[in-house]
């Protein structure tokens, strides 16, 4: 079940092992940690405001697709200066380099638990 729903957090479609969504899968069942990203970014969330799904749209894409600006525009229908907008303030409030491997992981989970469902 944890490989079903990271692979649709993803995107990705079919079979998938396990094994190739195992950070995501992980991630997903750690509650207790999201919610301590939660807390510690709440200010960050709350000075974004109503750009808060737009940025994290963005970081979530953009991450998804390798770090490449112009395959993120492309999934989000935006203009590629718009990806790199919203991925600088991202940065700029969370203090999170999204372009760093460990970092990287830490902004693309704190964007997906700030986009789910409340």
């Amino acid at each position: 079940m944890s490989a079903l729903a990271a692979a649709e957090a993803t995107g990705r479609t079919g079979v998938v092992h396990v094994a190739d969504v195992a950070v995501v899968a992980a991630a997903a069942d750690r509650t207790d940690l999201a919610s301590i990203l939660l807390d510690r970014y709440r200010a960050a969330r709350a000075e974004l405001g109503a750009n808060a799904e737009p940025v994290a749209r963005a970081v979530c894409a953009w991450l998804e697709e390798g770090r490449d600006v112009t395959a993120a525009a492309g999934r989000l229908f935006v203009h590629p200066n718009t990806v790199r907008n919203r991925i600088q303030r991202f940065t700029e409030v969370t203090g999170i380099d999204a372009s760093d491997t460990f970092a990287g992981v830490n902004a693309w989970w704190l964007c997906q638990t700030w986009l789910a469902p409340a």
